[in-house]
C-alpha cells in the first residue's frame, strides 16, 4: 500500500491543498484512497472526503492514545490501495510543552509511515537546504523518516532550478516529489473557525478537489512518490480497539445538515452500531421524529440562525423538559441555549438552558481539554477523566445557576474551568470528546435512555 504523511513546515504552508490534491490525484489514477487528518480538525476532513469519495478519519494522540491511533489507521485502511495522512500545524508541533507528543511527526513514527514535507518556497533559494536537512534530522530523532519534499509556491523555472540544485547537492536522500507554482487564486474560503466546511458548499468543494487534483497530477512525480512511500505501514505500538457499543436498540436523532457538521467519524460509527440513527436537518425539518435521545454536534448555528426551524426548536425544548436525553457539543451547546447575541442583533434559540450566547470578534478558547466528571452528570459516574478539545469564538452566559458536568484542569470551558451545563437528562459543553477518549460519555448516552427495567424513558410517542 502507498502510505504517506503530508507534513508542513508551519501552518499556512499549503499542506491542506496539497493533501486534497494528492488524494484526488491518486483516486483519479485508480487508487482506492483512505484520507486521514492528524489532530482535532473537523473541516479539512470534509474536503479530503470529497477528494477521496470516502470518509476521512481523525488521528489524535491526545484523545485516542497511541494504540487507538494505530488501530484507527489499520482498521480504516483495510481494502485500500493508498492512505494520505494530512498533518497538523508544523511537523513537530504537538500538545506538550517542549515535546513532540501528538505532532504530525509523532503520528508518522507510530504508524511507521514515511513523511513528505511541504515547504513554502516564496522567499527561499539555497536556504531550503537548511530547512529540509533540519527537518530530516529532527524527524530521525522522533523516529520517523522524511523521504520527500514538495516545493510549494515556486515563482519561476529559474527558482525551481535553484531549489532543486541545492537539494540534490546537499540533501540527496530526500526526493523532490512535487513542484507547485504560486497559485494565488486557488484559495479555499475561510471564516472564524477556519475553512468553510465542504458540507456547506458541495459543488464548490468538488471544484476545489478537482482543481487541486489536476495541479498535483501535473506538478507531482507520482511514480517517484509511489517508490518512496510504498514501504508501510509498520506500526510501532500495538493497536487498541475502540470500545464496543452496547446493543440497546435506542433510536437517536443526530441534528446535522449543513449547520452541524463538527463530529468525529468514529463517534458516529459508535452511535450507528449501537442505535438506529436518524439525521435531522435543523433548517429543513419541521419537527423532531419519534426518538429516545438527541445528539447535537458542533457547527455554525450563528451563521444560519435566521433559517433555523422554530417548530423543531420548540419540540426539542419540550423533549428535554419531558426528561429526554440530549447531548450537545460546542455548536450544539449554543443551539440549546435561549438567545444568540451578535453584532447583527438578538435571535431566539432552543431554550433548554436559560442562557445567552454572545459572539465575539476574537478567539475565546482553543486547545486540548482535560478534567473529570462531577456528580451532576446525568449518565456518567463522578470522577471519570475526560480528554477533549475546545475551539470557539463565543461565550455562554447563563442567566440562572446550573450545575456543571465537568471540572477542567486544562481548558477554559464555560466558566472558570467548569464546562457542561446540565439540566434533567441534558448535557451540553464547549468540550468535544472522542469515543476513544471518554467511552463512558457515549456509552452512557445511548444506555441512558433506558431505566433499570430496560424500558425507554426519553422517547416521544
Amino acid at each position: 500500500m502507498l502510505a504517506v504523511v503530508v507534513a508542513g513546515v508551519r501552518s499556512g504552508c499549503g499542506k491542506t491543498s496539497i493533501s486534497i490534491g494528492l488524494t484526488r490525484a491518486l483516486r483519479d489514477a485508480g487508487f482506492r484512497v483512505r484520507p486521514f487528518k492528524v489532530g482535532p480538525d473537523y473541516i479539512d476532513p470534509t474536503y479530503l472526503e470529497v477528494a477521496a469519495g470516502r470518509e476521512a478519519i481523525n488521528l489524535d494522540v491526545w484523545m485516542m492514545g497511541e494504540g487507538g491511533v494505530v488501530d484507527a489507521f489499520l482498521r480504516h485502511t483495510r481494502g485500500m490501495d493508498a492512505a494520505v495522512v494530512e498533518g497538523v500545524m508544523g511537523m513537530f508541533d504537538g500538545h506538550g510543552e517542549g515535546s513532540f507528543e501528538g505532532s504530525t511527526a509523532h503520528v508518522a513514527a507510530l504508524l511507521g509511515v514515511p513523511v513528505v514535507l511541504v515547504v513554502d518556497c516564496s522567499s527561499l533559494a539555497t536556504t531550503v537546504v537548511a530547512v529540509v536537512r533540519g527537518f530530516s534530522e529532527v524527524a530521525s530523532e522522533v523516529g520517523c523518516e522524511l523521504v520527500g519534499v514538495v516545493l510549494n509556491r515556486v515563482a519561476s523555472s529559474r527558482h525551481e532550478r535553484l531549489l532543486r540544485a541545492a537539494l540534490e547537492r546537499w540533501v540527496p536522500d530526500v526526493e523532490v516529489v512535487g513542484v507547485v507554482p504560486r497559485l494565488e487564486d486557488a484559495v479555499i474560503p475561510e471564516r472564524h473557525l477556519g475553512l468553510v466546511p465542504a458540507d456547506e458548499r458541495e459543488e464548490a468543494a468538488e471544484r476545489v478537489a478537482s482543481y487541486w487534483g489536476e495541479v498535483v497530477g501535473e506538478c507531482f512525480d507520482l511514480e517517484a512518490l509511489e517508490e518512496v512511500c510504498s514501504v508501510g505501514p509498520e506500526p510501532r505500538v500495538e493497536p487498541v480497539s475502540p470500545p464496543e457499543p452496547p446493543g440497546v436498540g435506542a433510536r437517536v436523532a443526530v441534528v446535522s445538515g449543513r449547520v452541524f457538521t463538527f463530529y468525529y467519524r468514529e463517534n458516529m460509527e459508535f452511535l450507528s452500531r449501537a442505535c438506529d440513527v436518524v439525521h435531522v436537518d435543523p433548517e429543513r425539518d419541521s419537527g423532531l421524529p419519534d426518538v429516545d435521545a438527541v445528539y447535537v454536534p458542533g457547527g455554525y448555528p450563528e451563521v444560519y440562525v435566521e433559517s433555523l426551524n422554530g417548530r423543531l426548536m420548540d419540540e426539542l425544548r419540550a423533549f428535554a423538559e419531558e426528561g429526554g436525553v440530549v447531548f450537545g457539543e460546542c455548536g450544539g451547546l449554543m443551539y440549546l441555549c435561549s438567545r444568540l447575541v451578535t453584532e447583527d442583533g438578538e435571535f431566539d434559540l432552543v431554550g433548554v438552558f436559560d442562557a445567552d450566547v454572545v459572539m465575539t470578534d476574537r478567539l475565546v478558547a482553543l486547545g486540548y481539554v482535560k478534567g473529570r466528571t462531577t456528580s451532576a452528570h446525568p449518565w456518567v459516574d463522578k470522577g471519570v477523566e475526560i480528554r477533549g478539545h475546545e475551539f470557539h469564538y463565543s461565550m455562554v452566559k447563563p442567566r440562572r445557576r446550573y450545575d456543571y458536568a465537568y471540572v477542567l484542569d486544562r481548558g477554559k470551558g464555560i466558566e472558570g474551568g467548569k464546562d457542561g451545563l446540565t439540566v434533567g437528562n441534558v448535557v451540553a459543553s464547549y468540550t468535544h470528546v472522542h469515543v476513544r477518549s471518554v467511552p463512558e460519555v457515549f456509552r452512557g448516552f445511548v444506555e441512558g435512555v433506558f431505566g433499570l427495567d430496560g424500558e425507554g424513558h426519553g422517547g416521544r410517542g
